[in-house]
């Protein structure tokens, strides 16, 4: 359930095997378009030119996906309306670091859920040495929501934040906090939310297909795996099967 030192190592250590150069960062996608020859044009802002590719892995979330012109891409009504049409969940999270983990605290419930704010709220520190705990607060309400996506949080949701774990749990000693952190993933204009969210008749017209590829355009990411969507596993299962269908 953990890495230390963070997940976001997964996916540093596998840009650190790449080739030189072959990574272009900052260097969005703008546009697809096949060619009669069945191979693909692809544009990209900061690109000196395009890049012509036999194979395309479209591995970003559907949101930003919207923003890339696809009608020339060769793809399936189906696929434009999936695309433009599938929802992503608005779940932001707050962790909160402790002096002290809570279950050192015997009044800790072990898991705090509300429906008002709708939320709920773990101890992400168990099993990991050291003093200092953590809290994480889950919830897809506006109460956590904050502009700026993913940075320290403003003191007035760190002060929320308290606020409930003592209404909820009164007994519970919250420590003073050190410090904390807010990812808003619905400010991320990367993801555009927390995960894909399919909306009542979506799954059953819509799960199958986002895995499918279409001549040369293989897909992956969370909304594409039918066995964890919303999870990062379900993220990197649908990586190795788009590598292994290229």
């Amino acid at each position: 359930y953990h890495v230390s030192g963070g997940n976001d190592q997964l996916a540093a250590g596998l840009a650190a095997r790449l080739p030189s150069g072959c990574l272009q960062p900052s260097t969005a996608v703008t546009g697809i378009r096949r060619r009669p020859d069945g191979r693909y044009v692809v544009r990209a802002n900061g690109a000196v030119s395009d890049l012509l590719a036999d194979r395309v892995v479209l591995a970003t979330p559907l949101p930003p996906l919207r923003q890339v012109d696809l009608d020339q891409a060769g793809l399936s009504e189906l696929r434009h309306q999936a695309i433009a049409q599938v929802p992503m969940a608005t779940h932001r999270k707050l962790l909160l670091q402790l002096t002290r983990q809570p279950r050192t605290d015997s009044a800790w419930p072990g898991l705090l859920v509300t429906d008002a704010p709708p939320t709920a709220v773990w101890d992400s520190s168990i099993g990991q040495a050291g003093v200092a705990g953590l809290l994480t607060f889950f919830s897809p309400d506006p109460w956590l929501e904050e502009s700026g996506g993913h940075g320290p949080a403003p003191a007035a949701i760190t002060a929320s934040a308290a606020a409930l774990v003592a209404d909820l749990a009164p007994a519970f000693d919250a420590a003073a906090a050190l410090q904390s952190w807010l990812d808003d993933w619905p400010a991320d204009p990367w993801a555009g939310g927390s995960y894909a969210a399919f909306a009542p008749g979506q799954y059953t017209r819509f799960a199958d297909l986002l895995s499918t590829p279409e001549n040369g355009i293989h897909f992956a990411g969370e909304h594409t795996s039918l066995a964890s969507f919303g999870y990062m596993d379900g993220a990197i299962g649908s990586g190795v099967r788009a590598a292994a269908e290229v």
